[in-house]
Order: C-alpha cells, then structure tokens, then sequence
C-alpha cells in the first residue's frame, strides 16, 4: 500500500512537466538569497570603524609599554608576553568585544585594502589628540608643583 502511494506520486510529479524546473529553480532562488544575505551581513566590519580605531590604538600602546615592563626572567627591554596578554584582555573587556571578534574585523579589513588604510590613517589624529592631552595634563601638573607653596 505505501508502495503504490509513492508509485502513484511519482507518476504525478513525473506527469507535470514543470515540477523538476520549478523546484530547480526555487533551489536557485533560495542559493541567491542565501548569497545576497551573507553579502549584506559582509557589508559592514564585526567591529565599528571608530572603535577598531581606537582598540588598534590602545592595542599598539600595550605593546609599546610592554616592552617597558622588565621581565625577571629576561630583564632586557623585549616584550613581556604575560603583561601583554594581560593588557589585550583588559583591553578587550573595556570594548566590550572578543580576542575572535578582533580577529574577524582584523580578517574583514585586511580583504578591503581601501577601508584598511582608513582605519589606519584615522587612527593618526587619535594619537595626536592623546599626546597633546597627556601634553596638557603634564604641564599643568608641573605648574600646580611650582607654584604650590614651599613646605615649611
């Protein structure tokens, strides 16, 4: 009995002319769906613009001071890896994002040359506005020492 309800609907199926099109077709519709989605959702890096800027930034000055921090093993001016480590996941956290979301946006990028260097030549006046802030902070700090009274 099973057997003769899938004869008998694959001699209907096989009747209609335009069944295996159909469905060949609405394969191929839903392929470029798919494809088109995947597209929209590529259109834009797992990260904003401005804070990969500014993770990229504070990544960069991480791996500067870490070659500040003396390691007792080595005590030379090389990049400890532990603090490294340490200032990339604290780093991460104040972002809220991911070692992998990092990862993806760094991946986007580097297959957009044109929005790579965007990134990074924005990345200039950020650095520039920090140093004459911390230029500011520090010539304030001296002033407020040299005019503060003499202790007795």
């Amino acid at each position: 009995m099973i057997s003769a309800f899938f004869e008998k609907k694959a001699t209907v199926t096989n009747n209609n002319m335009y069944g295996p099109r159909r469905n060949g077709l609405a394969v191929v519709l839903v392929i470029v769906l798919l494809h088109s989605s995947c597209q929209m959702k590529d259109g834009l890096p797992p990260i904003p613009k401005d804070t990969m800027r500014a993770v990229l930034l504070d990544l960069n000055m991480a791996e500067s001071y870490s070659t500040m921090v003396k390691d007792t093993l080595r005590g030379t001016a090389t990049k400890n890896p532990d603090s490294l480590a340490t200032y990339y996941q604290t780093i991460f956290k104040h972002y809220g994002i991911s070692r992998d979301d990092f990862d993806k946006s760094m991946a986007w990028y580097k297959t957009r040359p044109n929005e790579m260097d965007s990134l990074f030549s924005g990345i200039i006046p950020l650095a520039t506005r920090l140093q004459a802030h911390t230029d500011s902070v520090q010539q304030a700090t001296r002033q407020q020492a040299a005019n503060a009274p003499a202790k007795p």
